[in-house]
């Protein structure tokens, strides 16, 4: 009890009991779905803009040189983001899933889950400051 609360004083308390007592499934699915359509959205945009700048690029080169430099401009970011979405999907659901395992006789698995739940908004809070810099 008395980690738990040295814990939350330093802002490292879990929102996963609040996440499921709050909302309901159903609530919770359609929120997903809605940031999933979103997140679909924004990045077909950005991948249109990749495309338009890598052409742009090459512009003065031989056709093939085209193809070559807008296929390498293209791949490289794209597979960089998705790493990265992967990698802080797999945070998430890695933590979830521990918590799940854990249940209530294994404390130390329980609090790994959610410090690793509770690191994802840290996580994106540091890297939209990072943005906005």
């Amino acid at each position: 009890m008395r980690l738990e609360k040295s814990l939350r004083a330093f802002g490292m308390h879990s929102t996963y009991e609040e996440y499921y007592i709050v909302t309901s499934k159903k609530e919770i699915l359609i929120t997903e779905k809605a940031k999933i359509r979103s997140a679909i959205l924004t990045d077909f945009l950005l991948s249109i803009e990749i495309v338009i700048i890598a052409l742009g690029i090459g512009s003065e080169h031989s056709f093939s040189i085209q193809i070559i430099t807008a296929t390498f401009i293209v791949f490289l970011p794209t597979v960089g983001v998705y790493g990265i979405v992967i990698l802080l999907a797999c945070i998430d659901d890695f933590g979830f899933r521990i918590i799940e395992i854990a249940k209530d006789t294994k404390l130390l698995l329980k609090y790994i889950g959610k410090v690793l739940v509770s690191a994802l908004p840290k996580i994106i809070k540091i890297l939209i400051f990072r943005n906005l810099r």
